[in-house]
């Protein structure tokens, strides 16, 4: 499966390419894109990344199509494999897929939204880790009525380039089988004896100890990006129901890491058992408590945080 962006993005800036009137709306689709780069990895987004589900799709997943509105990640590489994940980074709220054509990148920080759905204000905002190849995703959720509002099913969702050439490699409970009591998944389309074709994939969902939320559902098989139907590998993590008080916010974090091999993506999973490392660095202190999945109550980690096994380690 071929990335649909193709490396083309331009920096930090949104598209709009030779429109005629009638055209304004699908090139708002088609040429609308953020970028974040680090440490050899570049994460490109835009609101392309739709997705249609039954009845509107034969296939029991469902199936990306660029003519639907969908925010989430056009592609992310990582040099010199190329991409790894394509149509990703979907975000779905009780079944209805999170979409903004507001989103902006500012000190290195790409926010879209917010959008008000299901009784709540939803913002998503995508930065990367301190000198780093991962992808920190902070999702919030703002009830400003005056009742509180339940989220029964939020899904976060990832598509692999590798399609089902890729398998779980490593997991958080030590063996090779992705579900919802791994706080963490690796995924990649070798199996450590010849070198990997695409980046192998690291997913952060929750973290250590008793956080308030954590899955309450995993899967492998995601939605038919591009043909043949079986490019339906990635990852699939779904929370809830989530309850949001009147008045408050509450978020959920994930992180996502490209690598190399999987004994770098290995190495790199220990990083998310230690609070005090740099993956946590810079989220304000007001949102760092309102996280659920993660129990991060302690306060924001200091100027030294600990900078552990989070690189590429490709050099």
């Amino acid at each position: 499966m071929r990335s649909r962006r193709a490396r083309n993005a331009v920096g930090l800036s949104a598209l709009v390419i030779g429109l005629t009137t009638a055209a304004v709306a699908q090139a708002q689709l088609d040429g609308a894109q953020d970028a974040l780069d680090a440490a050899g990895s570049s994460w490109n987004f835009g609101n392309t990344n739709g997705v249609r589900r039954p009845p509107l799709s034969l296939i029991p997943e469902g199936e990306a199509d660029r003519s639907v509105s969908g925010f989430g990640l056009d592609d992310a590489a990582l040099s010199p494999l190329g991409p790894a994940v394509d149509t990703s980074a979907t975000l779905w709220i009780n079944d209805l897929q999170f979409a903004s054509d507001s989103f902006s990148t500012s000190n290195g920080i790409l926010t879209a939204g917010p959008v008000v759905t299901q009784g709540v204000s939803v913002t998503v905002q995508h930065s990367l880790v301190i000198n780093a190849p991962v992808l920190r995703s902070l999702i919030s959720f703002t009830n400003s009525s005056g009742s509180p509002v339940t989220l029964n099913e939020l899904e976060w969702i990832f598509s692999e380039v590798g399609g089902d050439e890729n398998a779980t490699r490593h997991t958080a409970s030590g063996d090779a089988i992705f579900n919802v009591d791994d706080r963490w998944t690796i995924s990649s389309d070798t199996d450590g004896t010849t070198p990997p074709t695409v980046p192998v994939v690291l997913y952060v969902l929750y973290g250590p100890g008793s956080p308030l939320e954590t899955t309450s559902s995993a899967a492998v098989r995601v939605y038919q990006v591009g043909a043949p139907s079986n490019f339906q590998r990635g990852m699939q993590a779904i929370f809830g129901p989530i309850t949001v008080p009147a008045g408050t916010t509450r978020r959920l974090l994930f992180f996502t890491g490209l690598y190399q091999t999987n004994e770098h993506a290995l190495a790199a999973s220990a990083a998310f058992s230690q609070l005090t490392s740099c993956a946590f660095f810079g989220i304000p202190t007001d949102q760092y408590n309102q996280i659920l999945n993660w129990t991060l109550s302690t306060g924001n980690p200091a100027d030294e945080c600990v900078r552990v096994n989070l690189t590429s380690l490709q050099r």
